[in-house]
C-alpha cells in the first residue's frame, strides 16, 4: 500500500509540472484518423487483436510458446509467438504477443504485444532510468526496463522449441510490404521500439504504429527520431488513466505522436478507479460501446443496459 501512495504522489507531481510545460502532445481527432492511415474501425480491429495476446497469456502464463487459438481474430492469420524476457539474466522467457498476416492486405505483417499482467504492481516497480537506444546518439534515451525487454524479444512456432531473434526473422521474412506493431500498456512502449528498429532495418517498406495507454518511452531526442521516420504513428489515450504519464517530464521523457484522447471519467457505465481508467477493454468500449467491460469495470447502470454482457469477464490489466 505504501507503493502506491509513493507512485500517486509522484503522478499528482508529474501531472502538475506537464501542466505547465509545452505538452508535445499533437492532438488529432476521429476524423483526423486517416491523416494517419488509421480509421476508427482498424483501431477496434487491432485492439481486439491485443486482447486475443491477453487471453493466450491469461490462459497459462507459464506458457511461452502456445498455440494459436481456433479460431483466430478474423481478418488475420498468425505465424508465429512473440516471446520476452522482463529479466535479462533470466532464462525463462514469457509470452508476449504474436506475429500474424492481415488477410485482406496478404502484405501486411501485424506485430502485436501485450502488456503487464498487473498494472499497479507494474507502477509501483516502474523504473526512471534511461539508457542510450543504440551507439547511434542521435537516436537518443529510452526507458531501460523497456529496453532490457525489447532486447530479448524472440519468435518461434507454437509447440516448437526452436527461437530467432525478431530482428533476424524480419530480416529474411518474404513478402513484406508494411509492418503494424500495436500494442497496450507495456506493450505499447515495446511496440514503439519494435517500429523504430523495423524501420531503421528497413524490414518493409512502410512502418505504422498503434497504442493504447502508452507511458512514455524515451527522451525528446528519441522522439525527434522517431517522429521524423515514421509519420503514421496514433497514440490513443483515456484521459484519467495514470499510465501514460509515467515516466514522468521531470525525469526527461517526452511522448511522441499523435494523441488521440478520449475521457471515460464522465461516461455513468465505467467506474472510477485505477485498474479500470487503463483496462484495454475500456479504451475499446470507449471506440465501440457494443464492446463489453470487465466485469469488474461495470457500474450497475452499466449491467442494466448491458445484460448480454459475460458478468465474469477478467482480461486486461
Amino acid at each position: 500500500m505504501q507503493g502506491f501512495y509513493k507512485v500517486l504522489s509522484l503522478l499528482v507531481l508529474a501531472t502538475l509540472l506537464s501542466a505547465c510545460a509545452s505538452s508535445g502532445k499533437f492532438p488529432i481527432t476521429e476524423s483526423q484518423l486517416g491523416e494517419y492511415d488509421f480509421s476508427k474501425p482498424e483501431l477496434i480491429e487491432l485492439g481486439k487483436l491485443v486482447e486475443v495476446a491477453y487471453t493466450i497469456f491469461r490462459g497459462d502464463e507459464a506458457e511461452a510458446n502456445p498455440p494459436f487459438p481456433v479460431p483466430f481474430q478474423t481478418g488475420f492469420k498468425p505465424i508465429r509467438n512473440l516471446q520476452g524476457r522482463d529479466n535479462p539474466k533470466d532464462a525463462t522467457a514469457e509470452f508476449y504477443g504474436h506475429l500474424s498476416w492481415k488477410e485482406n492486405e496478404p502484405k501486411t505483417l501485424v506485430i502485436t504485444i501485450r502488456g503487464t499482467s498487473d498494472a499497479q504492481e507494474w507502477l509501483d516497480d516502474f523504473k526512471f532510468s534511461k539508457v542510450w537506444y543504440s551507439d547511434n546518439e542521435d537516436y537518443g534515451h529510452v526507458e531501460k526496463g523497456f529496453h532490457e525487454i525489447f532486447q530479448t524479444f524472440t519468435v518461434s512456432v507454437p509447440g516448437e522449441t526452436e527461437t530467432q531473434a525478431l530482428n533476424d526473422y524480419l530480416a529474411v521474412l518474404e513478402g513484406v510490404e508494411k509492418v503494424i506493431v500495436v500494442g497496450h500498456s507495456l506493450g505499447s512502449s515495446l511496440a514503439t521500439l519494435v517500429a523504430f528498429e523495423a524501420n531503421l532495418l528497413a524490414h518493409a517498406n512502410k512502418t505504422e504504429l498503434l497504442t493504447f495507454a502508452s507511458p512514455l518511452t524515451g527522451d525528446k531526442r528519441f522522439v525527434n527520431a522517431f517522429q521524423t521516420r515514421i509519420v503514421d504513428a496514433v497514440r490513443m489515450v483515456n484521459r484519467p488513466d495514470l499510465v501514460p504519464r509515467v515516466p514522468p517530464k521531470l525525469f526527461g521523457f517526452r511522448h511522441i505522436w499523435h494523441e488521440l484522447e478520449y475521457d471515460s471519467h464522465p461516461n455513468p457505465y465505467i467506474k472510477n478507479s485505477v485498474g479500470c481508467y487503463h483496462s484495454l477493454l475500456t479504451y475499446l468500449h470507449l471506440l465501440d460501446s457494443s464492446i463489453c467491460l470487465e466485469s469488474k469495470c461495470g457500474t450497475d447502470e452499466y449491467w442494466a443496459n448491458y445484460p448480454e454482457c459475460p458478468s465474469d469477464l477478467t482480461v486486461s490489466k
